[in-house]
């Protein structure tokens, strides 16, 4: 049997265990005068050992009886005993409403135990038992139970189920996906129907509540843990301790049934969590092989529309060559077609005028003979005379048909110099507009080209570099938010010997930050990452990602 319980009432014998608060090396109950008293009955006999009892415990009579005295006479003090006794029985009929939400009639009947002991103690007893400091305040643990009570009515209100869903945290839902993926695996997993909250509510608030009520209750029965055990003259005291005892085993069980399903939701939250990265990661693999197929097809899809173009260009700018070659060979042929008809135009006139002349002079000679046979000297004289003018005259016309016939053959040669420059310049003008434009067209087409690929080649860059980072950060926070056995080498290495420890700290410290934007609760998380900082700096690499991991466990719960 315990000895910090009571255990001379037959009808209740509590499991639970008490620490001992007293600064006393023996436990409670025992004297370090045992041995003194062994001796005394070993050499006087039974009436040397009574005597010795009531040297002893005449004290302790003393001392209650004059705490009883004082009780009595005090009315602040038989006020504050009676507070005590209302508040403690509040707890007590918060504790009954509890089970008998919850149907539990064992517990209900441990409750009735307790508050019939209750009734049997007195003022002055509840004051004599907590002289040695004073009565402790229920006040907080009354309203903690007052909240789990509210709690378990609210919890009986909504229909049982056999399970119970566990939601992730906001924004862990799944999200519109850019390939089709097996169904996404539910954000929950299944606990005990015991553990689910129509049965035992038992969310944070909840279990800090039951922990008040475990504590206060725990305090007190250490507190008056020595008049327990204290035996004066046959007269026990522990059955003042009764109540307290049976208030302490309550509390204790119905805190540790809510502590036990907290870790049981905590380890179905993260095996959800894990079953979803699981997932993410599948989707990340099929996205990144979608993206590398769409890349080849729009690789494919580009050169293929730039031979086309290529071709096209090409075939247009052979057309337009053959079309201005043909153009210039007609153009030649026509320019030379016409030089050539007014060269024999000419050479035409010009035999035609010849003629004429020869015979006209044909015709003046005979003539001329005629008249100088018939009148022989004058015709001689005006002969000589004609003669010298006809040739006077031939001359000038002579030399005036050569001057006009070279003035003719110079027009019509610097004409057809001319032309043919003309004709030359234009050709070459023409044959630069082509090519420039060819070349524009080809410079042109080969930049689109480029700029094209080097757009593409910058996307896929960043779409892959965006995804290996998103696969390092999760994978990471998959590591830091795992258990212990689950510790990564690389994260525990620093940059500059191949590992990631830096970017665990930068994940760490982030969510750290963001968790306490929202208004959450950290817990120990700042003084471990400073830790893990300490760590770093003093090259303990190892020591750091461990203070950093149990800074993430502390912001995410676990």
């Amino acid at each position: 049997m315990n000895p910090k319980m009571p255990s001379r009432d037959n009808s209740y014998h509590p499991s639970s265990n008490v620490e001992d608060s007293s600064n006393s090396p023996f436990p409670l109950g025992a004297a370090p005068g045992i041995d003194i008293l062994r001796k005394i009955g070993n050499a006087f006999g039974f009436l040397g050992l009574a005597a010795w009892a009531l040297l002893l415990a005449q004290p302790a009579v003393a001392q209650r009886v004059v705490v009883q005295q004082a009780t009595a006479n005090n009315p602040q003090s038989l006020q504050a005993a009676q507070s005590f006794r209302d508040n403690f029985s509040a707890l007590l009929d918060n504790y009954n409403a509890v089970f008998k939400l919850q149907g539990n009639t064992l517990r209900q009947e441990q409750v009735a135990q307790a508050q019939a002991a209750m009734q049997k103690v007195s003022p002055a007893d509840l004051a004599y038992v907590f002289s040695r400091g004073s009565l402790p305040d229920l006040a907080p643990a009354v309203s903690a139970m007052q909240r789990v009570a509210a709690a378990q009515l609210a919890a009986n209100n909504t229909a049982h189920t056999s399970s119970t869903t566990l939601s992730l945290a906001p924004g862990a839902q799944p999200g519109t996906k850019s390939v089709s993926s097996v169904p996404f695996p539910d954000p929950s997993t299944s606990v005990i129907d015991d553990c689910s909250e129509s049965n035992t509510p038992h969310g944070a608030q909840l279990t800090y509540d039951a922990l008040i009520s475990a504590q206060e209750t725990s305090s007190i029965l250490a507190a008056a843990a020595w008049v327990c055990n204290e035996d004066i003259l046959g007269e026990n005291g522990s059955a003042v301790c009764i109540p307290f005892a049976i208030a302490n085993d309550i509390a204790q069980s119905l805190f540790a049934a809510r502590n036990f399903c907290s870790g049981l939701d905590q380890s179905a939250m993260v095996a959800g969590n894990s079953s979803r990265l699981d997932h993410i990661h599948t989707d990340l693999s099929n996205d990144l092989t979608t993206l590398q197929g769409n890349i080849t097809t729009a690789t494919t899809t580009i050169t293929t529309n730039d031979n086309s173009n290529k071709t096209a260009i090409v075939t247009n700018d052979n057309t337009n060559t053959t079309s201005i070659i043909a153009s210039i060979g007609a153009g030649s042929t026509t320019v030379v077609n016409n030089a050539n008809a007014n060269t024999t135009q000419i050479i035409k006139n010009d035999n035609a005028n010849t003629t004429t002349i020869t015979t006209n002079n044909n015709n003046n000679k005979t003539a001329i003979v005629a008249n100088d046979n018939a009148n022989t000297t004058k015709i001689t004289t005006n002969d000589n005379n004609n003669k010298t003018a006809i040739v006077t005259n031939d001359n000038a016309n002579t030399a005036t048909i050569t001057t006009n016939d070279n003035n003719n053959k110079t027009a019509i040669v610097t004409n057809d110099n001319t032309n043919t420059t003309s004709i030359i310049a234009s050709i070459g003008a023409g044959t630069t507009t082509v090519v420039n434009n060819a070349n524009a067209n080809t410079t042109q087409i080969i930049n689109n080209d480029n700029a094209n690929t080097a757009t593409i080649a910058a996307k896929v860059d960043a779409d892959m570099s965006n995804l290996r980072d998103l696969t390092l950060r999760t994978w990471i926070e998959l590591a830091l938010a795992a258990n212990q056995g689950y510790d990564v080498v690389s994260l525990q290495v620093p940059q500059a010997f191949g590992g990631h420890l830096e970017l665990v700290r930068t994940i760490t410290t982030q969510v750290i930050a963001s968790v306490q934007a929202s208004g959450g609760k950290i817990g120990n998380a700042q003084s471990q990452l400073a830790a893990g900082d300490a760590a770093l700096a003093a090259h303990q690499y190892q020591t750091a990602f461990k203070n950093y991991k149990h800074a993430y466990r502390s912001v995410s719960g676990n």
